[in-house]
């Protein structure tokens, strides 16, 4: 089970759920296209693979100017990869 949405509250989270793989991509694109997004939570993911981190990477790029993008409690595993990956040089990262 995958699953990105984004909430309809005024603080600007998508939360992410489940694992995120191609398979989810559509749905990841999709949800970042929403400019006011400023966090993304990422305690419910599991997994992430290399085209998320991708969107992911290219959704703070396109904010640069507005301060960006924060990934937010991403789970133990889904961590490790951000921080292999190099990830966390790029974007903040809040535990």
């Amino acid at each position: 089970m995958e699953r990105f949405e984004v909430r309809t509250d005024a603080d600007g989270v998508a939360v992410a759920e489940g694992e995120l793989d191609l398979d989810s991509l559509v749905a990841v694109r999709a949800g970042l296209a929403d400019p006011s997004i400023t966090t993304i939570d990422l305690a419910g993911v599991t997994f992430i693979d290399s085209s998320v981190i991708g969107a992911l990477l290219d959704a703070h790029r396109e904010r640069q100017r507005a301060g960006g993008l924060c990934l937010q409690d991403p789970s133990d595993p889904v961590l490790r990869v951000l921080h292999v990956s190099g990830v966390d040089q790029w974007m903040p990262i809040k535990r």
